[in-house]
This record gives structure tokens, C-alpha cells and sequence, in this order.
């Protein structure tokens, strides 16, 4: 017989559109009410709470934040409810009181944790030792990516007590129909797409400058520019310096239709990401796995990407093809190969099925709550399918 097992899930952003299978799959698996701490982009009928807003009292030599009132009384009165306190990385506000409260009240707390670096600055070794100790009172670790597994196995967690689920937790958009967006372009020009915020470690300024060498080579080629953030005026001046003529900067799309359309009616996404200086010097932190890499093989369309962070999905020539960060020609050369010679949807999709998805997730979760569930570890509840939910 199924275990109503209650999980209390605090997540330190809101429901984001890629997040969203997931959590709608665990509400079905499990009796799972949310904390959010702030509302997200898209509409949803996951069972949830939204913060009441974080202090603005706030201890920076750690980089935490102290919660107010109203959210204590939140997690104190839903913690002594549930089975199992699920949180978002452990250096949080929300994980380490909850963790404090699951001893009072001794419940079972599992993290799904993301972080996978520490780096060398004072503040980041104060935290490195606290998010040690936070790690060994977890009863159970949930972790996307090997990154994650050695990160935490170096930190001292006993290999039983790690979870690894899939790396792409977001939409299928093959399977996500399509609603037109308007672009200033005609429909026999490719679109080359970039997806993400307008920010440094973004590397959009390379995908711009590359473009630039394509554009005086092709006639029937455009650059759509889809995200926003403090860089956007910067990015868009830089195209008129260079006297680009088929830049189109959209603004951020959340709709998930909407980024279909845009999926589809590209021949390829670039994701130009890059480590930045500033972020070197304090431990070498880059953009970690950005979601679009997976976003864009789920719709069948090749990527080229600089070779960090999730770039290492990339085969070159199968899927897209990866390039050096910061390298304006081999990501021209490789944007050019791409439109010479196209790769079809069917070959990139036929990659993206090779990574786990949904399914695997929700599994991964059951296996995890069933650990933290039972006396003997190698007992195990009986737990829904999330395929057939």
C-alpha cells in the first residue's frame, strides 16, 4: 500500500516554466505542499504558499538573509505536519532553519542541492564550513549531475545517502505547440538564436561580434536575441557600432509557447558562456549548466556552445558543436558550418533522448524519501510511477 508520505518543499525562487513538469509530477506522486519564495513567471496549480518577503536584516560575511516572523511561523507549523522537509541547496535561510526545526521536531530532511564548487575567498570558506555542516545533518541529498555527486562525496557525504537524478528537469518543446511570436525578419531568412539573460557570464557580446563576420558573408541569416538584464543597451549599442542590420533583441519571453515558436523557427541556438573575471577570483565559478542547452536539443535544434558548463552534452558535428569561450572566430567558423551544412532535427533529438528526464526524477525523489523513510535502508516504499500519472 502507497505511504501518504507528507513532504513540506521550500524553493528559494518561484515556480519557474522548467521546473514546473517536475513539481507537477511530484504533487502527483506524493501529498507535497510548496513554499515559494517568491512568485515566478508562469500560472500553475501546484499546492503552495508564497513568502512573506526575507529581512532585509541580513548577516553579508555569510551571505544570508534572517526570515521573517510570518515565514517562521510558516515552516514551524508545516514542518511538525509533514514526513519530509524537502529545501533547495543548503545554504539557504529556508534549509538551515528547517534543518533546525526537523531536529526539534525529528523529521527527515532531504536537499536538492546544486551547488558543485567552494572557492578560496574568506566569506566562501566561512560558508564552506557551515554548508559542511549543514550536509552532514541531511538525512538524503537529491543532486542533478557528476559535478554534484563529487562535490558532496569530497564534503563528506556517505555515498547511500546520495540521490542523482536527470540533468534536465524542463520542458519537452517537440512537444510544446507553438504560438507565434513577430519577428522583423522574412521566413526565408534562419533565425540563430540566443536564449538568457543579457549579463556577463552570458558571453552575448562574442555571439554578437561573431555575427557580425557572418552577416557579411550571408544575406539570408538574422540573429534573434531573446532574454533581458543590465547588459541589453550595451548589447544592442554594440550592434549598431558594428552596423548589423538583422539583430532583433526581443525582451524576456516566459511563455512557454511562445519560446516554442522561437525554437522552431531557428536552425540553431548559440550559448555563448563564458567564466568572468571577477568570478575566476573568486574561485573560478562559471555558468554552471545553463537550461537552454537541454531547452534546444528537446526541440531538435542543434547547439553550438562555449565549452563550459553543460557545453559537455554537446557532440560535435552529432548535436552542434562546442568552441573555446571567448573565441570570436571559431564561433563564427562553427555558426557558418552549422548553415553550410545543417543538422537535422531528428539526429538532435535522437541526443536529447539519451538523457534522463521527468520520469527519472520523480523516481529518484521516491527513492530518496522511501531511504529517509525507513528504519532499514534496503526497505522501500511503495511509491507511485510517475509515468503513469
Amino acid at each position: 500500500m502507497h505511504h501518504p508520505v507528507r513532504i513540506f518543499w521550500c524553493q528559494p525562487v518561484g515556480a519557474m516554466d522548467y521546473r514546473l513538469p517536475f513539481f507537477e509530477k511530484a504533487q502527483r506522486a506524493f501529498d507535497v505542499t510548496f513554499l515559494f519564495h517568491q512568485r515566478g513567471p508562469v500560472d500553475h496549480k501546484l499546492n503552495c504558499t508564497y513568502s512573506s518577503g526575507i529581512s532585509k536584516i541580513r548577516i553579508n560575511t555569510v551571505g544570508l538573509s534572517i526570515l521573517g516572523l510570518t515565514d517562521l511561523r510558516t515552516m514551524y507549523r508545516s514542518i511538525r505536519r509533514c514526513d519530509v522537509f524537502v529545501s533547495s541547496f543548503v545554504w539557504n535561510s529556508y534549509t538551515l532553519v528547517g534543518l533546525a526545526l526537523c531536529k526539534l521536531f525529528r523529521k527527515k530532511v532531504i536537499v536538492w542541492e546544486e551547488r558543485n564548487e567552494a572557492h578560496p575567498s574568506l566569506r566562501f570558506r566561512i560558508q564552506h564550513a557551515l554548508i559542511r555542516l549543514g550536509l552532514k545533518h541531511a538525512d538524503a541529498i537529491f543532486f542533478c549531475g557528476e559535478s554534484k555527486n563529487q562535490f558532496l562525496a569530497s564534503n563528506g557525504v556517505a555515498s547511500e545517502k546520495l540521490f542523482a537524478t536527470n540533468e534536465y528537469p524542463g520542458h519537452i518543446y517537440s512537444q510544446v505547440l507553438p504560438r507565434p511570436v513577430p519577428l522583423p525578419f522574412s521566413d526565408r531568412e534562419k533565425v540563430i538564436l540566443y536564449l538568457g539573460r543579457l549579463v556577463e557570464v552570458k558571453g552575448v557580446e562574442y555571439l554578437i561580434r561573431a555575427f557580425s563576420l557572418v552577416e557579411r558573408q550571408r544575406s539570408d541569416v538574422a540573429l534573434v536575441i531573446v532574454g533581458d538584464g543590465p547588459l541589453r543597451k550595451g548589447l544592442e549599442d554594440l550592434g549598431r557600432e558594428l552596423g548589423l542590420q538583422r539583430v532583433h533583441f526581443t525582451g524576456y519571453v516566459a511563455d512557454v509557447h511562445a519560446k516554442s515558436y522561437l525554437f522552431h523557427r531557428s536552425c540553431m541556438v548559440v550559448v555563448p558562456s563564458v567564466v568572468t573575471e571577477k568570478l575566476q577570483s573568486e574561485g573560478g565559478w562559471h555558468d554552471p549548466g545553463p537550461i537552454v542547452v537541454f531547452e534546444a536539443l528537446s526541440a531538435g535544434r542543434p547547439v553550438i556552445a562555449a565549452a563550459v558548463g553543460a557545453a559537455v552534452y554537446i557532440r560535435d558535428g552529432v548535436n552542434g558543436y562546442r568552441v573555446p569561450q571567448r573565441d570570436v572566430d571559431a564561433l563564427a567558423d562553427r555558426i557558418m558550418r552549422l548553415l553550410d551544412a545543417p543538422i537535422t532535427p531528428e539526429q538532435v533529438l535522437s541526443t536529447f533522448r539519451e538523457i534522463k528526464g521527468h520520469d527519472n526524477q520523480v523516481e529518484q525523489l521516491g527513492r530518496a524519501v522511501s531511504y529517509v523513510m525507513s528504519e532499514n535502508p534496503n526497505t522501500r516504499l511503495s511509491l507511485p510511477n510517475a509515468s503513469d500519472n
